[in-house]
């Protein structure tokens, strides 16, 4: 049985692939497999990826008619033979060989359900600064008070929901059926609030070697009707879990501070996705977070907390110009 599980779901990336794959191989801690799920490509992807399993044996790809990325993860997931569990983009790489060797020395050291480490982000192949998680030591911490742990991370706004800043305990991720929501087209949000109330342990490794890169046509570059889906896939997940973790009176009440300060966040990022939609959708998806403006009540970062303020003083209305003009800011500089 390999250690780490590496799946990678493919839809026609021949351009980027090669490099994907290459910078997994060169990695000096050589006791994972690699699963491929080829998602339908129409491209040079399924050729390529047939090429790598020929030449290494710890790669297996699984062909399937395109159902997009969560299915494929899932697929992956239910493949998988690994103690633990890391899921890679098909268009990024890794810019280390030593990267899950550090994963691997972490997680002896202190086995965990949740390892979340750092990303180095670029836009199209330019440098850009990395995200790294700067913490002091927790690991005293980590096993005794995960929901202390979290708190601390989900209120200092340094936690990424994406998938592949996360290495998962297999069995912990099929004892809970942590699988994607296929029906979403953001889904690691929703992902990361159903596998965050039932951690056991958790820890973080602050570092960069995982590069991910902001490519056009990309979920998170979406605009028009795609930004319009995810924007109402995020409303959604913000009114199930943020109701859901208000009522629930049983829950670690740090944890509980920390998830609804985090979902508080997601729906300021969700106000500012607005600015590209049509004023028909724009108008839907502001009807929507204006019945769910008491999130804003649970801001606990600096940031959010001034947000939270804006809004009490000048009103949904004004914090809807506010969030525009910001998030408008924030492309012209990417």
């Amino acid at each position: 049985m390999p250690y780490l599980s590496v799946i990678i779901p493919v839809y026609n990336a021949e351009r980027y692939l090669d490099d994907c794959l290459e910078s997994i191989k060169k990695q000096t801690f050589t006791d994972f497999e690699i699963i491929i799920v080829d998602d339908g490509s129409t491209d040079e992807s399924p050729r390529i990826c047939d090429k790598h399993a020929e030449e290494d044996e710890r790669i297996r790809v699984i062909h399937v008619s395109n159902g997009g990325p969560s299915k494929a993860r899932n697929i992956g997931f239910s493949k998988a033979r690994g103690e633990y569990i890391y899921c890679i983009d098909n268009d990024d790489y890794i810019s280390t060989c030593d990267y899950f060797q550090s994963i691997h020395d972490s997680l002896s050291q202190m086995p965990v359900d949740l390892l979340q480490t750092g990303a180095a982000y670029i836009k199209g192949g330019a440098s850009a600064p990395s995200k790294t998680l700067t913490f002091s030591r927790l690991e005293d911490e980590t096993i005794l008070h995960p929901g202390l742990v979290l708190s601390v991370v989900l209120t200092g706004v340094n936690y990424e929901t994406s998938c592949w800043t996360k290495v998962i305990r297999r069995e912990f991720l099929l004892e809970h059926k942590l699988f994607f929501d296929e029906t979403l087209t953001v889904e690691d949000f929703d992902w990361n609030m159903r596998m965050l109330p039932v951690l056991t342990s958790y820890n973080l490794l602050p570092v960069t070697d995982y590069v991910h890169v902001y490519r056009k046509g990309s979920i998170t570059s979406a605009t028009g009707e795609r930004n319009f889906k995810n924007c109402l896939d995020q409303v959604m997940t913000i009114r199930r879990w943020s109701e859901r973790f208000v009522a629930d009176s049983r829950m670690d009440k740090n944890l509980k501070d920390g998830l609804l300060s985090f979902i508080c966040y997601q729906y300021l990022i969700t106000l500012g996705k607005c600015v590209t939609l049509a004023p028909k959708h724009r108008r839907e998806i502001f009807r929507n977070l204006k019945e769910l403006r008491y999130i804003l009540n649970y801001a606990r970062g600096r940031k959010t907390r001034l947000v939270m303020w804006f809004e009490r003083f000048f009103g949904f209305r004004a914090l809807t110009f506010l969030m525009e003009i910001y998030f408008k800011k924030m492309r012209h500089s990417a």
